[in-house]
């Protein structure tokens, strides 16, 4: 898959991550899953504590400037972390990590 970019987290992406956090079967493989994946305001409450964290890098996945996902980097029990979401109409499309 050609024209694979990442970039910063803007607001105006994240009607696109709750949309991808609504499949059921990318819930059922998430580490880190919603216990409403339908909740809006706990989606949005969780996510501008991301965002105002400046300790974690946040990026947007982009497929020829479609947003395709995203990836934080972040540090717990002091140990480098990282986790990802693809939207599933980009599974099996060749975006790797």
């Amino acid at each position: 898959m050609s024209n694979i970019m990442l970039r910063d987290v803007m607001e105006e992406d994240l009607p696109v991550f709750f949309k991808h956090q609504q499949d059921r079967d990318a819930n059922h493989m998430a580490a880190f899953a919603s216990e409403d994946p339908r909740d809006w305001n706990s989606f949005l409450t969780q996510w501008n504590k991301i965002l105002a964290d400046e300790d974690i890098i946040k990026q947007i996945i982009t497929v020829q400037n479609n947003v395709a996902g995203n990836i934080l980097c972040f540090e717990q029990f002091g140990v480098p972390g990282v986790s990802y979401w693809i939207g599933k109409e980009y599974w099996g499309r060749g975006i790797n990590f």
